[in-house]
């Protein structure tokens, strides 16, 4: 995971849901070697997320968009309440996610510091359906992926 340039040039953040237990590295740098200076470095810990995992497949027997992007779309099991989030792991293809929420809300994201991950944090549950669509940043692309929706206690 890397960011650059969030929110402003002096600032950069990263979230990330850990997979595991254990050790992690956090690697602080300027942009290029010419860049030197104080800086401050702050981990924020959070609780145990739940996590619900979907494993899919966008291949040709999938819906097409108009421009040929492959596209699956599910109904998920969001909390009605509390704070979740949703993350597009792609094995093979650079993913594109979108979220509905049951008001018509739409959030998407594209490379959430990676080609492979895309991701839409901090949402808020309300009651109803929620959709989810998961679809390729380029047409005639397809390979495997996991969607996580990951809900965070209060």
């Amino acid at each position: 995971w890397n960011n650059d340039d969030f929110e402003g040039a002096s600032v950069s953040q990263e979230s990330l849901v850990a997979g595991e237990a254990g050790t992690w590295d956090v690697w602080a740098s300027g942009f290029n070697n010419a860049q030197r200076g104080a800086y401050d470095l702050t981990v924020t810990l959070g609780g145990i997320a739940e996590v619900t995992t979907v494993q899919g497949r966008l291949d040709p027997s999938d819906r097409q968009s108009i421009k040929g992007e492959y596209v699956d779309t599910f109904a998920i099991d969001a909390p009605t309440s509390g704070r979740f989030s949703v993350e597009l792991l792609c094995f093979g293809f650079d993913g594109y996610l979108r979220v509905t929420s049951p008001r018509g809300q739409h959030w998407r994201n594209d490379d959430a510091g990676s080609a492979d991950v895309s991701r839409v944090e901090s949402l808020v549950g309300v009651p109803g359906e929620w959709t989810v669509d998961i679809t390729t940043s380029f047409a005639d692309e397809v390979g495997a992926y996991d969607l996580r929706v990951l809900s965070f206690p209060e």
